[in-house]
């Protein structure tokens, strides 16, 4: 019996790059590990509240460098 939740099962979600953003700490917890059994590489930073402030800084200054 395979596991349905295993990366080899998952492949179009293997590698895949993950944000996870809760303030609760135990949930954020079981997300990660979660996606992490599918294979997703996961960032689950502590300050939900700076998580998207991150991101769009990061997403304007790639789309300086192609």
């Amino acid at each position: 019996m395979t596991d349905p939740y295993s990366p080899a099962e998952n492949r179009d979600l293997a590698g895949k790059r993950c944000l996870v953003v809760d303030n609760n700490k135990a949930s954020k917890g079981v997300l990660e590990q979660l996606l992490v059994s599918f294979g997703l590489t996961v960032e689950a930073p502590e300050d939900f509240s700076l998580a998207f402030a991150d991101r769009k800084s990061t997403r304007l200054n790639s789309s300086h460098h192609p």
